[in-house]
């Protein structure tokens, strides 16, 4: 179990560092949101559908990151909580469940969608809207996978 636990400490490290990074990239997008001149085009509505995507996703991923930061953290001070943790991350129906779904590409695929949906707002704006449009289709067809695989097993 002190194994255990110094993986968790480790990993509240990552996750202290996580949320200074993001808090930073935060403040950073709020600040080019209300400098940001507004551009008058038949498409104009799309410069804040870019800064509310670009703020939102950032919001999401610290909201996470903070949440799993506080649960490992409050489970280094107990050890009822630290044994659930390590039960909670090692449910074997989970990974399987995972597994499945292919949960790392899609990860990886929301990720770089994100990342290219963030730049092409401020590049343009129907590559923009495309990429939106891709994203919401790999989130609904991970959480249809998910779905179906968690009736089947």
């Amino acid at each position: 179990m002190q194994e255990y636990k110094e993986q968790i400490r480790k990993r509240v490290g990552w996750y202290i560092l996580q949320m200074f990074v993001l808090v930073i990239a935060v403040a950073i997008s709020i600040v080019v949101t209300i400098n940001q001149p507004v551009i008058e085009e038949n498409l104009g509505f799309v410069d804040g559908l870019s800064e509310g995507f670009r703020l939102g996703i950032l919001v999401a991923v610290a909201w996470h990151v903070g949440k799993t930061l506080i649960k490992s953290a409050r489970a280094l001070t107990d050890d009822k909580k630290l044994k659930k943790l390590q039960i909670e991350m090692n449910d074997e129906r989970k990974r399987f469940i995972d597994a499945q779904v292919g949960k790392k590409g899609f990860e990886i695929i929301i990720f770089v969608i994100s990342i290219a949906t963030i730049v092409a707002g401020s590049l343009h704006h129907e590559v923009f809207l495309t990429l939106i449009a891709v994203w919401i289709f790999v989130m609904l067809t991970r959480a249809g996978l998910r779905a179906f695989y968690e009736n089947k097993y």
